[in-house]
């Protein structure tokens, strides 16, 4: 993925009628906002292994069943590094989501949509969810 940009892949997990965020650490990229789970695209990787693998790691997940949403680009307000940020909605998975990255992120929670929009978020992800995701 040699455009530039850094790419990113994130997945929004529904259950319940509700959405699973974690809570940001201050210390990292984008702090103290809620956001989806996912992360950087390796090199020998394609979108949907990184999705595969970050959820595996950050919320011990294994995707079952997901679609593509959609992919927005980005300037990180720290660095001011260009990403692509590739959405999926994972409609099932096994295990039960815990947050296996107490570095990344302080905490998780599941949200419904009309606790979504009062939440601190990345405009363009808190935009998708509502737009998109039906819940």
């Amino acid at each position: 993925m040699s455009n530039g940009s850094r790419n990113t892949c994130g997945g929004i997990l529904i259950k319940n009628n509700k959405i699973l965020l974690g809570k940001r650490k201050s210390d990292r990229l984008y702090p103290d906002i809620w956001d989806i789970f996912g992360g950087h695209i390796e090199s020998s990787e394609t979108k949907e292994e990184t999705l595969f693998r970050e959820l595996k790691e950050e919320i011990g997940i294994e995707v079952k069943d997901h679609e593509f949403l959609e992919s927005y680009q980005d300037k990180d307000p720290t660095f001011g590094i260009d990403y692509i940020h590739h959405i999926y909605i994972v409609h099932s998975w096994e295990g039960t989501p815990e947050n296996k990255n107490p570095r990344e992120h302080e905490s998780i929670q599941w949200f419904s949509k009309a606790e979504i929009d009062g939440l601190p978020m990345h405009g363009e992800v808190k935009r998708i969810i509502l737009e998109n995701v039906i819940f």
